[in-house]
């Protein structure tokens, strides 16, 4: 039998992809960018997707990308541990949205404190999905670490999410495919996987507040220079290199 021509083979690829994540306990819904899954109305889902969740970030901690950036958040003099991840319904205490989020300032009210990270129990499906958050997020307690960001100044904002976009894996091939994204230019002269940083990096800057209304104008400010950015890595890793 002939083989597959490269569209049909990237369809292939992406339904394989989209295969292999709905062996998760509940479906995955795609949406314009990462994703949902469907709920249900058990009245014990919110329980089964803590508890899913807690299991899951047991399992991404062991991650080697996880671990590596705890490793250097501690020689920064950071030190992040297990329970500094903390598996919640929602994000009104961070300016992100999504599967996970960094804890910028203490905000006692939702029983978060800074340097924390949040991860979201009902958008997290996997073990795959809490690595992949963990990763973004410890891009930015790095970066937090290292630099002291001011979540209210929206170039150092742009800067972390450039990089937590580009670093964390969440642009490589795989990924796109999942969000039914086109391997074609936008136009831009941008690389494919530089495209999918740039747009998620403006995605995540414009929830937060300060920054809504100048997203775009502030990653496309520091781009040049924090694009290019790879620490704590001396190179990209392996799984980012499309990007």
């Amino acid at each position: 039998m002939a083989e597959d021509g490269p569209v049909l083979g990237v369809e292939r690829w992406r339904r394989l992809l989209k295969a292999d994540r709905e062996r998760s306990p509940a479906v995955w819904n795609q949406s314009a960018e990462g994703g949902e899954y469907a709920g249900t109305a058990d009245p014990w889902e919110d329980k089964r997707q803590r508890s899913n969740c807690e299991r899951w970030v047991k399992d991404a901690w062991e991650n080697g990308h996880v671990q590596f950036l705890v490793q250097e958040l501690q020689m920064l003099g950071k030190v992040f541990e297990f329970e500094n991840v903390k598996c919640v319904g929602g994000f009104g205490a961070t300016t992100l949205s999504g599967r996970g989020g960094y804890v910028w300032r203490d905000t006692p009210e939702a029983g978060l404190k800074h340097g924390e990270v949040a991860v979201s129990q009902k958008d997290c499906q996997s073990p795959q999905d809490v690595a992949s958050s963990l990763r973004h997020e410890l891009i930015h307690a790095f970066d937090d670490a290292r630099a002291s960001v001011d979540a209210a100044n929206c170039s150092h904002h742009a800067c972390s999410e450039i990089r937590a976009a580009r670093l964390s894996g969440e642009c490589a091939l795989g990924e796109e495919l999942l969000r039914g994204k086109p391997l074609t230019g936008d136009g831009s002269g941008l690389p494919v996987g530089q495209q999918c940083v740039k747009r998620r990096a403006i995605l995540s800057v414009s929830h937060n507040p300060a920054c809504s209304r100048i997203a775009q104008h502030a990653v496309d400010t520091v781009w040049d220079r924090c694009v290019v950015d790879t620490a704590p890595y001396m190179k990209y890793p392996l799984d980012v290199i499309f990007a």
